[in-house]
């Protein structure tokens, strides 16, 4: 959920596009979503769900972040005259049953030929088939920070001309420093000797770049081996707060092999969720708790299931 200090600075943005004579569209993805959206009380923040855009040889259609079967209706109903979808899901061909997506690129309409989606944390460019079967583009330009430690630490932004040619651009962005897996003293031994050196590149990068204040710091991430215990403490005082830290610590071998012998013990009566509901609710007492929350434990793709109740 969005914090104030977050739309504070938005606005700040916006109001640098309005003194420019910028017009700003958007649209809403699941986790900033809002009835009034939050940026509809900027008066240069024009709102795209379910509008018509003309771009050149674009004719583009806005849609807010939808659960599973209203997706499928919205998509049903965007002009027959549009070829370009705005859009911000999470697509079953990129993310895969894992992330219960919505929908697939397979339902959208076949007189779209172009897909800007949001949500997928990194850039992608492909080409995927429609609804009929037809080629269209569909690209992410992926998050304009890092959400979190694991995702790609460049980000870029998509230049759109009226000839339908996209241009990636990059952003600049905090640096990352990542360190090799250190699994002896030597290991840290040479990485504390090269620190002083990496953190100095890393600020001539920020300045380079002329990342704002809050911007500056580095992420640093460390990634040692359990027998190592005192890397955090020694790391911490050699930078002493020059970076943001996030330290990894592998899992130590002893439990990796146990884990390995205990998924080879024959399995016994499973105990799950769904075997001690009744122990938790009383199906004669709260029907209707009992067979939503049977519904949920049961269903592969809760979101869908939840819109269905």
């Amino acid at each position: 959920s969005n914090r104030s200090d977050t739309i504070t600075f938005f606005y700040k943005q916006l109001d640098r596009l309005r003194a420019a004579k910028r017009t700003f569209y958007f649209t809403q993805g699941q986790h900033d979503y809002d009835d009034p959206p939050w940026l509809s009380a900027h008066p240069s923040a024009v709102h795209m769900h379910k509008e018509v855009i003309d771009f050149g040889e674009f004719r583009m259609y806005g849609l807010d972040w939808q659960p599973f079967g209203k997706l499928q209706e919205e998509l049903a109903e965007i002009p027959k005259s549009c070829n370009m979808l705005i859009c911000h899901q999470v697509w079953g061909n990129w993310m895969g049953e894992i992330a219960a997506p919505q929908g697939s690129f397979e339902q959208i309409p076949g007189h779209i030929r172009y897909v800007h989606t949001g949500d997928l944390h990194s850039w992608k460019l492909e080409t995927k088939k429609n609804a009929d079967g037809l080629k269209m583009q569909v690209l992410s330009c992926g998050a304009t920070t890092q959400q979190t430690i694991i995702e790609p630490s460049e980000h870029h932004y998509a230049l759109l001309y009226p000839d339908g040619r996209w241009e990636k651009r990059k952003l600049d962005s905090r640096v990352m420093i990542d360190s090799s897996l250190l699994t002896q003293e030597s290991d840290v031994e040479v990485f504390m000797a090269e620190l002083e050196p990496t953190l100095a590149e890393a600020d001539q990068k920020a300045a380079a770049m002329e990342l704002p204040a809050e911007m500056y710091k580095p992420y640093l991430r460390v990634s040692y081996a359990h027998k190592l215990p005192d890397v955090p403490r020694r790391v911490e005082k050699a930078v002493a707060g020059r970076a943001l830290l996030h330290f990894k610590e592998l899992i130590p071998e002893e439990k990796v092999e146990a884990y390995k012998a205990a998924k080879k013990v024959e399995k016994g009566v499973a105990v799950t969720p769904i075997s001690v509901l009744p122990e938790v609710v009383d199906k004669e007492e709260k029907p209707g708790v009992y067979e939503l929350t049977e519904r949920l434990l049961l269903a592969t793709d809760k979101e869908m299931e939840f819109a269905k109740w």
